[in-house]
């Protein structure tokens, strides 16, 4: 590991270097101003604003207030230009056109951010990207899963990980569990997104792709924005935003508050989300501070038993449930051109991640069989509790009066009536910092046009996991859990094999070290055909430290896993306009610590809370081929800008095909335990399909159509435990007494959670320069229900969700705008599971009706419902 470590400190070296240099060379720049600024940017954001702001005079108070991009509700002026450079990497000087690309992208403007009204970027990504969709297992607003091309972006821990998320080239994916918390980026500073397929120079855990959210600055934004908004379930938002520029320098800062009741029980949404950003920039050289912050509070209710949901839609399934989370991030990046064909950049950073999570859940804990463990006078005349087995004796520490760490039924508070549930609890603190470093050269190759990117990054993290199951009581009307003060530990169990040490409190640090090193070059053959060659070497090394057993612990262990993952593809240039691409490349993700250290289905974990054994699992690989064609089409003039040039109206389209294999996918499997899972290599699996998507912009109308057909299914035959599906077999091997149920997967059959179809339409259209209307269309098809990977049960049906907006222009600065969710007020669900309808029980074995009207619950499906129509208001007032 003192290579690996020496190489880290290298790459964060080197991209100090570059940035110190870049400060150097601009603190010794005068100042300019912005008329004098050099017309190629070397970070340019996404947004090609640019052009708007060469024909202007020097810069007077007037222009400064000017936007860069059209506003949410926007007088019906010249289109901003299209987006058509793509970065190649993470961090900025690595831009091609996008007709050079050889992957599938889609491009998401400021624009498309604002008029979508959204709290959550995942909501703006499923209505704008044709293989995107949503996941709403959690069943908050702002806790949401992105899917797209059937891989998944989460918050939740158990969901295997296969999207790579960046801001401003740091990697978001946290360091525990690779996992992805959206509800931690400010909406509002976002100046765009890039969703790229193929590209492997993004790194660990691309498996379908990665998310490139790039931020506003000074430079790209002035003027200031206050925006407030109230609306259906208590919703209350302000937010606002400020930009200034002054010579060589610029500032830009931003601002989010949103608080709402939530539309079901207990699902809060809290949210304070900061972003600040300093920058400097003379000829070729340019340099950002910036400062990301933010605290959420989230109800996270989670899927509840249909026979709740009939009885009433807002019900919630055991409580509590919340996620408390905080985030602080510094980041520096900066570019110098060395010369007019070589450019430097690179970047360096420090995040900071804390979360709290309270789960109350059903216990598994009930009466023993006195015939099988003997009684003593401090049992009371009922005996003890015992886990899950009823001859195995249930230990814990403090709360209830114990009798030598067991737990006498006659301590709980209404002894064989009791309805027993467990409050688990986590605690999680992570740190992580890096740095990137590049170099991009356009010198000729060959006398013809070439770019070559090379570069190295690194990334070090350390999380410190701290997780408990109190022992607790069930109101059965509220399904709220009150603990008892008991913390359950079967480790004081003095007859336990390691076999029946199944639940423990976990004290764990995880430190995690990654490495990459890419290359990529792009040849410009003929002036119709450029060909990309490239790869990128992957190093993860992940160690698992136990805290409580610090010397003799299975949980304990050094993983380091590597890889080099090559690419190679062709644009071609059929016509103007018209482009064919095609590309191969490959990829890798490495388990996570979470996944690593919930591997055994001897010794499963309850998810989101609890590691307890160390065996391997091998490194997920992802083959991926894609081709297709993009076109842009001038569908005419529509008047004339302001220096007499014409309008043009314009339709961009795109037509792919996809095919990712995976080789040892890692998937989550439920355990015969209730509550618990474990992680495997699940053999091949296979996402394959086509994207289709469609736009139209002019002066009054923009429009957009997509569509994307999404098969995910397994390639190997499997036996997977699937306790509480009501379709599933005996597991082989097993006594038929145990009552252990199967799914038995065959070759073909469908990964559960990911629709097939996914059918997008949407428009803004201004009737008058001053109002516009808009909405879309979101239409998916359905889907197998988690953990029913043979496609035995009847499927989650489908959905189709209407949303409208409109905006009025009072004056050039004042906007009143309204937003309709789920105008049809559909009642439908992005996600479901399974549970134990034997689990919810008397300590006595007897069933029990819950919620107001004491339903019995007998259904084991369970879903998390979609909100209902949702109205909202607001005010936007522009400086």
């Amino acid at each position: 590991m003192r290579r690996l470590k020496r190489g880290g400190a290298g790459i964060a070296g080197a991209a100090a270097l570059a940035l110190a240099t870049a400060a150097l060379a601009l603190a010794q720049m005068p100042a300019t101003s912005q008329a004098q600024q050099p017309t190629q940017k070397v970070l340019p954001p996404l947004t090609v604003t640019a052009p708007a702001k060469k024909a202007a005079a020097p810069a007077k108070k007037k222009a400064a207030t000017v936007k860069a991009a059209p506003t949410l509700a926007s007088e019906p002026a010249t289109p901003a230009p299209a987006l058509n450079v793509v970065r190649m990497s993470p961090i900025g000087g690595s831009e091609l056109p996008l007709d050079k690309i050889p992957a599938g992208v889609s491009l998401v403007s400021t624009e498309q951010i604002e008029r979508a009204g959204s709290n959550s970027i995942v909501d703006v990504l499923n209505a704008h990207v044709p293989g995107a969709t949503i996941n709403e297992a959690l069943g908050n607003p702002l806790a949401t899963d992105l899917q797209y091309r059937g891989f998944s972006a989460s918050p939740l821990n158990g969901t295997p990980q296969g999207l790579a998320i960046y801001q401003n080239g740091i990697r978001l994916n946290e360091v525990f569990g690779d996992t992805m918390n959206w509800d931690l980026i400010p909406q509002i500073a976002i100046s765009d997104i890039t969703v790229m397929s193929n590209n492997p120079a993004y790194g660990l855990n691309a498996l379908g792709g990665a998310v490139n959210v790039i931020m506003k600055d000074g430079f790209s934004f002035q003027g200031a924005t206050l925006d407030t908004r109230l609306g259906s379930f208590g919703h209350k938002q302000v937010s606002g935003e400020a930009g200034q520029r002054s010579g060589n320098w610029a500032t830009y800062v931003a601002g989010e508050w949103i608080d709402e009741d939530g539309w079901r029980d207990l699902s809060p949404a809290a949210a304070k989300r900061g972003y600040a950003d300093i920058g400097v920039k003379g000829s070729g050289a340019e340099l950002h501070l910036s400062y990301t912050a933010a605290n959420t509070h989230l109800g996270v209710v989670g899927p509840t038993p249909i026979d709740l949901v009939d009885e009433r839609r807002a019900n919630v399934f055991t409580s509590p449930q919340t996620f408390d989370n905080q985030m602080r991030m510094l980041n520096l990046t900066g570019a110098l051109a060395v010369s007019k064909t070589l450019k430097l950049s690179g970047n360096v950073y420090y995040r900071s991640f804390r979360q709290k999570r309270p789960d109350g859940n059903v216990s598994e804990a009930i009466a023993c069989d006195p015939s099988k463990v003997a009684p003593d006078a401090a049992s009371g005349p009922h005996g003890y509790l015992c886990f899950e087995e009823d001859d195995d004796p249930l230990f814990g520490s403090g709360g209830v009066a114990l009798a030598n760490g067991k737990v006498p039924i006659s301590a709980l508070p209404n002894g064989m009536d009791t309805i027993l549930g467990g409050n688990d609890s986590i605690g999680l603190v992570s740190s992580s910092f890096g740095g990137t470093v590049q170099a991009v050269s356009t010198e000729r190759l060959f006398n013809l046009p070439n770019q070559l990117l090379v570069g190295a990054s690194m990334d070090r993290g350390r999380a410190r996991v701290k997780s408990q199951s109190e022992l607790g009581v069930i109101d059965p009307t509220t399904l709220v859990v009150s603990g008892l003060g008991t913390i359950i530990d079967q480790t004081l169990n003095p007859l336990a094999d390691d076999d029946d040490i199944e639940v423990t409190p976990l004290d764990l640090i995880a430190r995690t070290q990654y490495y990459g090193f890419y290359v990529m070059n792009t040849l410009d053959v003929t002036d119709k055909l450029s060909v990309t060659v490239g790869g990128r070497y992957n190093v993860a090394n992940i160690q698992l430290e136990d805290q409580i057993n610090l010397t003799d612990s299975e949980l304990t262990g050094d993983h380091t896993f590597q890889r080099f993952n090559p690419m190679a593809g062709a644009t071609y240039k059929l016509s103007r306009g018209l482009t064919l691409y095609a590309g191969y490349s490959e990829s890798n993700r490495a388990p996570t610590p979470a996944e690593l250290g919930c591997a055994d289905p001897e010794r499963p974990c309850l998810l989101e809370n609890f590691l307890v054994s160390d065996p391997p699992l091998k490194q997920v690989v992802g083959r991926t081929v894609e081709a297709g064609l993009r076109g842009q089409i001038a569908a005419g003039t529509d008047g004339r800008d302001a220096l007499g040039a014409p309008r043009m109206s314009t339709i961009n389209w795109s037509l792919g095909y996809f095919r990712t294999l995976l080789s040892d996918d890692i998937m989550t499997v439920a355990s015969e335990v209730q509550g618990r899972g474990f992680f495997l290599n699940a053999g091949e699996t296979l996402r394959e399909g086509v994207e289709a998507a469609i736009s139209y912009r002019s002066r009054r109308l923009q429009a957009y159509a997509s569509y994307a057909y999404v098969n995910a299914t397994f390639r190997d035959a499997l036996v997977l435990s699937s306790p509480d599906s009501p379709v599933g077999d005996d597991c082989p091997g097993t006594d038929p007494d145990d009552e252990a149920t199967c799914t038995f997967v065959q070759p073909g059959d469908t990964i559960p959670t990911i629709p097939r179809h996914r059918l997008k339409l949407g428009l803004d259209y201004w009737l008058t320069p001053q109002w516009r209307v808009g909405g879309e269309v979101i239409a998916v098809s359905s889907q197998f229900l988690r953990g029913d990977e043979g496609n035995d049960d009847d499927q989650l049906p489908g959905y189709a969700v209407v949303n409208l907006r409109t905006g009025y222009k009072v004056t050039d600065n004042i906007e009143v705008y309204g937003i309709v969710r789920n105008l049809l007020g559909a009642e439908y669900a992005t996600v479901g599971t399974y549970f134990d309808t034997e689990g919810l029980r008397t300590v006595a074995g007897d069933p029990v009706g819950v919620g107001p009207s004491g339903t019995e619950l007998k259904n084991p499906r369970m879903i998390t419902p979609a909100a209902p129509i949702a109205v909202y208001g607001g005010l936007k007032i522009r400086f």
